[in-house]
């Protein structure tokens, strides 16, 4: 959701209609370089924030919650996808199967990781989606044909997301073990018992 829309923004004429609308708005965007572009979930967060303010007084006291929640959301959005490039490096270091290595550990390593990614993506599509649904709300209240209510059960929903995303590495223990060994020391070991409850013997990476 919200692809086509941001293949406008991202556009020049989409930055220039960001930075003409952009001296209300609470969070300055950084520059961008030539070679840069917005994060979907940035993007989306920044044209949150500026209908947001463009609304009535009172009606911005109704939504109070609502710029803290599109950070959250695209806070979620930036993290799972950091842990997807990690998981993706992670895949690569891992490679194909080495004979003078346990295969049968790699293979479940690589197993794990790619269905902690699958799911850190999927998380990932629902706090884009669910900023999105905030700002088509915010578009309806503009319109005159949205509501507060709609809107404030759109916040609580998209609350619930941001929730769930602490939980990603929960049931992948073997996964939080070597992002946080990799982040620490920018190598990895495999554990060679694929069960990863007794001592076992290590491959570095």
């Amino acid at each position: 959701m919200g692809e086509r829309y941001l293949r406008f923004w991202k556009s020049k004429l989409g930055e220039k209609l960001f930075r003409l609308a952009g001296f209300k708005l609470k969070r300055v965007a950084p520059a961008l370089g030539a070679s840069e572009h917005r994060a979907t979930e940035v993007v989306i967060g920044l044209e949150a924030d500026r209908l947001f303010e463009a609304l009535p007084k009172e009606t911005r006291e109704s939504l109070g919650t609502l710029p803290e929640t599109v950070q959250a959301l695209e806070q979620d959005a930036q993290a799972m996808r950091q842990q997807v490039a990690e998981m993706d490096g992670i895949l690569a270091e891992i490679g194909d199967d080495d004979p003078s290595r346990p295969s049968a550990a790699r293979a479940c390593v690589r197993a794990s990781v790619e269905a902690t990614r699958e799911e850190a993506q999927g998380k990932l599509r629902e706090a884009v989606a669910a900023l999105e649904t905030i700002r088509l709300g915010l578009l309806y209240m503009q319109a005159g044909t949205g509501t507060v209510e709609s809107l404030t059960m759109e916040l609580e929903a998209a609350r619930g997301i941001s929730d769930d995303m602490e939980n990603l590495l929960a049931g992948h223990r073997e996964v939080e073990r070597i992002l946080q060994e990799r982040r620490k020391t920018g190598v990895f070991t495999l554990v060679t018992d694929p069960g990863w409850l007794k001592d076992a013997i290590v491959d570095s990476f």
